[in-house]
């Protein structure tokens, strides 16, 4: 149990890095040229702007209560926390802290981020159930 929690930290913290550090590149993405709409407006939808790999999370909720938590469709956790991160960058969010989030019948991890356009800070809920505690 305790070398699971350590595993996930250490894949947590792979990809947080691997985020931070990442170069992103606005005229590869034409779509995150254009600054996101405040936190209180329509959530972003996806379009076909958006990459393949996360349209279908994109589509299962807006990431602002658990209720409407991104879905993230994955069977491991290297694979899930690298969606949650893959759907920030294209949100054009900046992770600050995270979470982890039992429920009554789902698992959340809770990311801290802020709005570099505008400096706002939230949080961004993703249900995690379909790919938490599987290591590969």
């Amino acid at each position: 149990m305790v070398y699971d929690g350590i595993m996930r930290m250490s894949r947590i913290t792979l990809a947080f890095t691997a985020f931070v550090l990442a170069p992103m590149s606005i005229s590869a993405r034409p779509a995150l040229a254009e600054p996101d709409a405040a936190p209180s407006a329509a959530p972003v939808q996806p379009d076909a702007a958006a990459p393949k790999s996360i349209t279908k999370e994109l589509a299962s909720g807006d990431g602002k209560t658990q209720a409407t938590a991104y879905v993230i469709f994955e069977n491991s956790e290297m694979a899930g926390v690298d969606k949650e991160y893959e759907i920030l960058r294209y949100l054009k969010l900046k992770p600050q802290s995270q979470a982890l989030v039992t429920g009554e019948s789902k698992t959340y991890d809770a990311l801290t981020v802020i709005d570099p356009q505008t400096g706002d800070t939230r949080t961004v809920w993703f249900d995690i159930s379909n790919f938490f505690g599987e290591m590969f």
